[in-house]
């Protein structure tokens, strides 16, 4: 369990003993308050334990899909929004879906309102939890804790073990619910408890309650749950379970706004939105209470043969609340859907981009909140560095010309280049660095050293470009030095195929690319042959009677090294890359994985800036 969503719980469980307690001041010795407490916050407990158990087991089996399936399947408002309730169905968390999203409307993969779609479909995602909630099954829910422990014990198999987690947690949220519900039995007979429920059927009190509750332990489902049990054992009417229900929705937007409080405007514009939507929604449907009431009890199933009274109303009013939900969400999303266009175009006016400024470049995919998930953590690590190599990249596009014949101007930009990139690569390192304090599976293990180790690699060109070419540039420009036409072809040809070896490094690590990673690796022959050609030259070039001839030798020769040193970085991130694609071939086709073409430990220049 988060701490966040610790310290919320029991501050609420705190919240209520006192209350409770305070009640119990009345009379009332049939009640055993010291078990119905432990019952009612143990069973709390199991709950949250079990939701926080499922939700981590099924983003580890499912995360790495999550992001693709997000990223294709927004083409269309009805696509976005069954997108979004499929992830977060799955995942259980509305915040990880906005998150995500967040990172690709920064990246220009995806718009505003494309987001907008899947966060109104993340709304009916989180519905399913009270839909299962609201069957009867704690009796059974010890079976799937005992199978699921059965499969964590048998299974050293990633996913197979991972899936015995999240039955173990799912038959946790069953066993809890059931002692929440069973603990609040003796409730039924306590006349100050039933006054104080009394107070929940006043729409305003009830929505006020449920939405510090549910802001407190960070989950709707949480509410939705004490509801349900709530109902189960006749202590709420429908009219109490719908404000609980109005206020879970409104509450589970706290999280998502607090996340907001500082980071990029399409971060506070996805917030907004999703505050808005839950507030419009209820500010409409509150009217209509009644009305909305009838609707639900006339499509929900009614109470078994033989009940009547308080028990048929005790035996319905849990899927009544759940379905509520439900419908509520669904109206609430076909309600904005049509106009999410309009939408995001007010939002963007309402909350218009920072003006630029000289501060140090920030991040855009990096976020605190993907950690409990690090397949979605890795993915936006991976983003960030793919950002760091484009910087990188540029600056090698622009080096040549600058070194060869360009301004001191030209040379000043380039390390200002430079500076991004350092601020970039601290950024990434000390997000992977929190990575790496999370529950990794084997292979996370693997990529994640190999992208730390690519960073390092990509930092060290940017540093041989800043600190080591740039130097050449203003030697050039001090000693009066002139690179004669054939000389300065040969090393531009030597700077384009490095150049290529750099992009191509890029797109082998960030996209795992197996064919650029063999190109770099392949070049390697073609690199020596250049090389030897380019000192062949110089050497012929030297014994010339031109002016300066010695400093130029010295300039030419420091460049040809310095390409070469750039070309060991590249090819060690294309070396990593390979790695991490042929751990996953072997884990996809067994203990037969193709293999690379040259062993890991060759000889290569050391390192230099």
């Amino acid at each position: 369990m988060t701490k966040p969503r610790l310290l919320g719980a029991l501050l609420a469980a705190a919240l209520v003993f006192i209350a409770t307690s305070a009640s119990a001041q009345d009379g009332a010795d049939t009640i055993d308050w010291i078990q119905l407490n432990i019952g009612l916050f143990g069973g709390m407990a199991l709950f949250l334990y079990g939701l926080d158990k499922m939700g981590a087991a099924l983003k580890i089996i499912a995360g790495e899909k999550m992001r693709l399936v997000l990223w294709r399947v927004t083409r269309t408002r009805l696509l976005s929004l069954l997108t979004g309730a499929f992830v977060t169905a799955i995942v259980q968390s509305s915040t990880v879906t906005t998150v995500l999203l967040i990172g690709f409307i920064s990246a220009r993969l995806m718009s505003l309102a494309q987001a907008i779609g899947a966060i109104l479909g993340a709304g009916i995602g989180t519905t399913i939890t009270a839909q299962l909630l609201a069957f009867n099954l704690g009796a059974y829910a010890l079976i799937p804790v005992a199978i699921g422990w059965l499969m964590t014990f048998l299974y050293k198999e990633e996913n197979k073990n991972q899936l015995g987690h999240a039955l173990l947690g799912i038959g946790l949220i069953f066993y809890g619910i059931s002692m929440m519900s069973a603990s609040m039995g003796p409730l039924r007979l306590y006349p100050p408890f039933l006054d104080l429920m009394r107070h929940m059927s006043d729409p305003l009190y009830g929505i006020l309650v449920a939405s510090v509750f549910t802001a407190l332990v960070h989950s709707s489902a949480a509410t939705l749950a004490v509801a349900i049990a709530l109902g189960s054992q006749g202590l709420i009417d429908m009219h109490a379970g719908m404000a609980l229900m109005f206020g879970a929705n409104i509450g589970t937007c706290f999280t998502a706004g607090i996340a907001a409080i500082g980071k990029q405007r399409e971060a506070v514009r996805a917030a907004v939105a999703n505050v808005a939507f839950k507030a419009i929604g209820v500010a409409i449907m509150l009217p209509l209470t009644t009305y909305f009431i009838d609707l639900v009890v006339q499509i929900s199933p009614g109470a078994p043969d033989g009940l009547t009274g308080a028990a048929a109303d005790a035996a319905v009013l849990p899927r009544q609340i759940a379905n509520a939900h439900t419908i509520f969400n669904i109206v609430v999303a076909l309600m904005f859907l049509p106009f999410t266009a309009q939408i995001a175009r007010l939002l963007t006016v309402a909350i218009p981009d920072k003006p630029l400024d000289d501060e140090e470049i920030q991040p855009k995919f990096l976020d605190d909140f993907l950690l409990p998930t690090p397949s979605l953590a890795m993915n936006a690590a991976r983003s960030e560095l793919r950002r760091m190599g484009r910087e990188v990249s540029e600056m090698m596009r622009t080096i040549m010309m600058a070194v060869l014949e360009g301004t001191p101007t030209d040379l000043k930009n380039l390390r200002q280049q430079d500076e991004d990139v350092d601020s970039l690569y601290g950024h990434i390192v000390e997000y992977l660095g929190k990575i790496s304090k999370t529950t990794l599976s084997d292979s996370q293990t693997v990529e994640l050293m190999g992208m730390m180790e690519a960073t390092h690699h990509l930092e060290s060109i940017g540093d041989l470009i800043e600190v080591n070419l740039v130097q050449l540039g203003l030697r050039r420009q001090s000693n009066n030095v002139v690179v004669s036409e054939k000389t300065a072809q040969m090393l531009i040809t030597l700077h384009q195929v490095v150049h290529s070896a750099v992009e191509d490094s890029l797109l082998a690590i960030t996209d795992l690319n197996k064919a650029a990673a063999m190109r770099v690796i392949d070049m390697k022959v073609d690199m020596k042959k250049l090389v030897n050609a380019s000192l062949k030259h110089q050497t012929t070039r030297l014994v010339a009677e031109e002016k300066n001839r010695v400093k130029t030798f010295a300039v030419e020769m420091d460049i040809v090294d310095k390409l070469q040193r750039i070309y060991y970085h590249s090819r060690r991130v294309a070396k990593t890359a390979m790695k991490i694609v042929e751990m996953n071939e072997s884990r996809a086709y067994g203990n037969n994985p193709p293999q690379s073409q040259e062993p890991e430990g060759s000889s290569s220049p050391p390192e230099g800036r």
